[in-house]
């Protein structure tokens, strides 16, 4: 993994509505459950292994997953429709 691109994982941090964003990953994997999607202030580390471990992807696919459902990387979008989509 590059630097930039390790750089945009360990700079990750939880913004926006994560009900909307929580309900929008659900959709998108049906096998997340409440659980899954807990998040609590302060423990996304805790969030984002939940994640890689029932979805088995990588971290870096998790919060890239994550980060495209927060308000600063959807400037130009107001919706979340990528997920639910699947779509990059």
């Amino acid at each position: 993994m590059d630097t930039s691109q390790n750089q945009y994982i360990e700079n990750f941090e939880m913004d926006g509505d994560w009900i909307s964003q929580s309900m929008a990953l659900k959709n998108l994997f049906p096998e997340l459950t409440e659980e899954d999607l807990k998040f609590e202030e302060g423990k996304k580390e805790q969030l984002v292994s939940r994640l890689e471990l029932k979805l088995n992807k990588p971290r870096g696919e998790i919060i890239t997953l994550l980060k495209k459902g927060q308000p600063e990387f959807n400037n130009n979008q107001r919706s979340t429709n990528y997920l639910r989509t699947g779509s990059k």
